[in-house]
């Protein structure tokens, strides 16, 4: 028997190991029956020297690498009986400074030539529409998008799209569903200050250091950030704590170029931990996920992650937001009754509540009382605005479902309703756009 040894070489911009999240590919035939395709599909580290071995027939292979980017690199090799064969991958890195946005795929295409670049953007006037108006309310509708209204900065500080956006960290302690439709008032002038710091800068693309604050989760900050034409709230999930046991910090990335109404402003965690998690969920709707769930599911990352609530919370929340999506409803997961400890114990964290109803819903035990559904509903809606982008949908989507029947739950719908009209769906964490009239932006 022969072996591929393969690893990615570590990202640019990366000084981690990143041990799950890349995805390779060893297919071809073996010389001695060269009618039967092969097929192997292992996770490989982005490391120095740690490497996944893919044991394979003397012949020739194609061995690719699949990034959660979407980016495939590929090799060619011919390998002979007992041979050790090392295949070492280097992602292109023509943007060293974005190498957590270019493994994440946090920020889609942004490290792509210009001229690749721009035609995502690019689309007509009706099809921009209909692009940015999830799913959901295609299909069942929602209560028009809210025009903002309310405090906002001054007309005369109002930074113009030919400047660099603003960007301060703001604690927004009354700012819940029914006042977040509208823009909030923002007293003091935006200063980025200590905990923000722009690091580089290249054309339409700003990519700030965020430095967590010393305050728990009993404050909830967010990224503020004015482009003149909108004004952007970005969700910080501070303190993450990292699998090492550090805060980890994190980047926010802002493009002031135009993105059809979408936000332009996303946020990436800087953990090789959930690395793998947050990258599912900026890129879940691609059939190369299903690869990465496999490879998750294997090493048991989900149920680790979950059951290690006490040391991150949040991080939970997102590898529990990937097992509603990637596992099967029918099948009872050990990691299932945590989840109600989690909504208990991190009450303020919306999103606790949000995934262990929606958990309920979708495996329902045979005595299940409804009440509970209901109940951790409106546990959710009270906590305020989950810092999850997915936990937004489906607690519009949970509580769709009982809104017929009860007045409290469908006006709790429709406030959830409104302000995921301002959100953008692409982003792993909540991001409320509130436009300006040109009038404000001028």
């Amino acid at each position: 028997m022969s072996k591929f040894a393969v690893r990615m070489d570590r990202i640019a911009g990366i000084d981690d190991e990143i041990s799950l999240g890349v995805i390779a590919r060893v297919q071809g035939y073996a010389a001695e029956e060269p009618d039967k395709p092969v097929f192997r599909q292992v996770s490989i580290p982005t490391s120095k020297t740690e490497t996944a071995t893919v044991e394979v027939r003397p012949g020739r292979y194609i061995i690719q690498a699949v990034l959660p980017s979407g980016a495939i690199l590929q090799e060619e090799r011919e390998i002979d009986d007992g041979q050790t064969v090392p295949i070492v991958f280097a992602a292109p890195a023509r943007r060293p400074w974005l190498g957590w946005q270019n493994f994440s795929a946090s920020v889609p295409n942004v490290d792509l030539p210009a001229e690749a670049a721009s035609s995502w953007r690019t689309f007509d006037r009706i099809g921009r529409l209909f692009n940015s108006i999830p799913l959901f309310d295609r299909i069942f509708g929602s209560p028009a998008p809210v025009t903002p209204r309310g405090g906002r900065l001054s007309d005369r500080d109002a930074v113009r799209p030919d400047k660099q956006p603003r960007v301060a960290l703001v604690s927004l302690e009354s700012y819940d569903w029914p006042s977040a439709a509208d823009e909030p008032a923002l007293d003091a002038e935006l200063q980025a200050g200590e905990a923000l710091s722009a690091r580089e800068s290249e054309g339409s693309l700003t990519l700030w250091n965020v430095t967590p604050p010393t305050a728990g989760t009993d404050t909830r900050n967010w990224a503020a950030v004015d482009l003149g034409d909108a004004l952007e709230l970005v969700s910080l999930p501070f303190p993450w704590r990292s699998g090492r046991g550090d805060i980890a910090s994190a980047e926010l990335l802002v493009d002031t170029s135009d993105a059809g109404g979408l936000a332009r402003s996303s946020l990436t965690i800087r953990d090789p931990s959930s690395a793998a998690l947050l990258a599912y969920l900026a890129r879940g709707n691609l059939a190369l996920a299903r690869s990465l769930i496999q490879q998750m599911e294997l090493s048991g990352v989900v149920e680790e992650t979950i059951g290690a609530k006490s040391n991150n919370p949040f991080a939970a929340c997102a590898a529990a937001y990937v097992g509603l999506a990637a596992f099967d409803s029918t099948e009872r997961e050990t990691w299932d009754p945590w989840l109600a400890n989690l909504m208990e114990r991190y009450p303020r964290i919306p999103d606790g509540a949000v995934v262990h109803a929606k958990r309920i819903i979708n495996r329902p035990a045979p005595n299940e009382d409804p009440a509970a559904v209901l109940q951790a509903l409106r546990r959710a809606f009270e906590a305020g605005i989950p810092y999850f982008t997915a936990g937004i949908m489906h607690l519009r989507e949970a509580l769709t479902l009982y809104a017929q029947e009860d007045e409290d739950i469908r006006a709790k719908r429709d406030a959830v309703a409104r302000i995921a009209s301002l959100v953008d769906p692409s982003k792993v964490f909540t991001v409320i756009r509130y436009p300006k009239t040109p009038r404000q932006a001028a």
